[in-house]
């Protein structure tokens, strides 16, 4: 999900939509918020890293 680069100005977290966004179908991604954001933009860099 390419939303996962998108933080809050304040936080520097993503915003509490970002997370139920993932939870929900199609994605349906699983962890509590650290561990599903940290997936996230690990996909993100092995995806991109190759282009």
């Amino acid at each position: 999900m390419l939303s996962a680069l998108v933080v809050l100005k304040d936080t520097g977290w993503p915003s509490t939509g970002f997370f139920k966004l993932a939870r929900r179908a199609p994605y349906k991604r699983q962890g509590d918020d650290v561990v599903l954001w940290t997936r996230e933009i690990e996909k993100l860099a092995e995806h991109y890293a190759t282009r």
